[in-house]
């Protein structure tokens, strides 16, 4: 994460007595990341920890029970399949492999989307490097599982949409790995 902004404060009373001021916080995330996006309850629990735990930094009271995310990006997975030999230290997402190959993905493939969904793609995260199981290829081939986050009042695109997108990319000649265009699955369905 590289950045929080604070949405305008609004006062809340709880009693007469009683009153407090409630804040909407946006978490920005950092685009060069290859970490994915922690989940809702991740992030919850982890502003809980950080308020509930003296040396944190907090130096005001905040009641954690209040803590909730209430808009959240619009997740799409997809998997694609590339040229690439697997060696086990791919299957450890903190590993100097993994984190060279999810970096040369995303910085091949973020741009198509930011062309394609200008105003509504957020960030490309890859979760899994294996090897996969199509024997049939010439080349060693890898199954690359990431998720597309979109922004979470956007309209998403369908699976054809993202299909084209990786077809016009995997087309460009531009990308520094080979997509296996017939091998492309959007939301669990292959297209």
């Amino acid at each position: 994460m590289t950045d929080v902004n604070c949405i305008p404060f609004r006062r809340v009373s709880k009693t007469r007595a009683e009153e407090n001021v409630q804040a909407e916080l946006e978490l920005v995330f950092s685009q060069t990341s290859t970490e994915p996006i922690p989940s809702n309850t991740d992030i919850v629990e982890t502003l809980k920890e950080a308020a509930a735990t003296p040396t944190s930094g907090f130096n005001l009271s905040i009641d954690v029970t209040s803590i909730a995310v209430i808009k959240s990006l619009q997740i799409i997975p997809l998997t694609i399949l590339t040229n690439g030999t697997f060696v086990a230290a791919l299957s450890n997402k903190s590993s100097a492999e993994f984190q060279i190959r999810a970096s040369m993905i995303k910085t091949g493939l973020e741009p198509f989307f930011f062309a394609d969904y200008p105003t509504s793609f957020s960030i490309l995260s890859l979760k899994n490097i294996s090897e996969a199981s199509v024997k049939s290829r010439s080349v060693p081939t890898l199954q690359n599982t990431m998720d597309l986050a979109f922004g979470a009042d956007t309209v998403l695109p369908n699976s054809t949409q993202i299909v084209n997108t990786i077809v016009r990319a995997a087309r460009n000649n531009t990308l520094p790995f080979q997509i296996f265009t017939s091998s492309i699955v959007v939301n669990g369905t292959g297209e």
